[in-house]
């Protein structure tokens, strides 16, 4: 939802910009945006603004069931637009440069954390590697790990710490993504 109406703003600052009211941009977003959800969301508010709800109102509700920042600051610049007859083309552009970054950014943010999943799941599966390899070239030298309480509390250890660094790792890289 958040994307598809990243992708609309364009459409509809060139509608406020051409005189347009906040209904009227309401409108178009129903009919002529790219995406079926983005246009379902508008015609439900519209639906709503029909029996009577003001269009305000319309939006907040279903805002509820998305809960998009980016449709947050659309609703925000339409209610203010309404209420203090504030340039709503101006405001529109604003948020649509503001998601035109953030997209930008969090594009960014992806590639330059690339690296650092690769060098997670090589770190990950490092272990189980050596492992395997020990495992097929000398097998004896595991035995220790198996037979003995010390090698089993090591194994235990082992395991334990193998789990909770990739319990970090996986914290670690999630959160670096973020949100909007």
């Amino acid at each position: 939802m958040g994307d598809q109406l990243v992708d609309a703003l364009p459409m509809l600052v060139r509608q406020a910009r051409s005189g347009r009211v906040p209904l009227e941009v309401v409108k178009c977003a129903a009919t002529r945006a790219d995406g079926p959800l983005l246009r379902r969301v508008f015609s439900d508010a519209l639906d709503r603004f029909e029996v009577g709800v003001s269009l305000e109102d319309a939006l907040w509700d279903s805002y509820k069931g998305i809960q998009h920042p980016i449709f947050y600051r659309f609703i925000s610049a339409l209610q203010f637009s309404r209420q203090s007859g504030g340039d709503l083309s101006h405001s529109l552009a604003a948020l649509e440069e503001i998601a035109r970054r953030r997209r930008r950014l969090a594009a960014e943010a992806a590639e330059e954390s690339a690296e650092a999943r690769y060098s997670a799941l090589v770190v990950a599966c490092l272990p189980l590697g050596v492992a395997g390899f020990a495992l097929v070239t000398r097998p004896e030298m595991l035995e220790p790990l198996l037979h003995s309480v010390p090698g089993r509390a090591a194994l235990i250890y082992g395991i334990c710490s193998w789990v909770a660094g990739l319990l970090y790792i996986y914290w670690t890289l999630t959160s670096v993504k973020g949100g909007w």
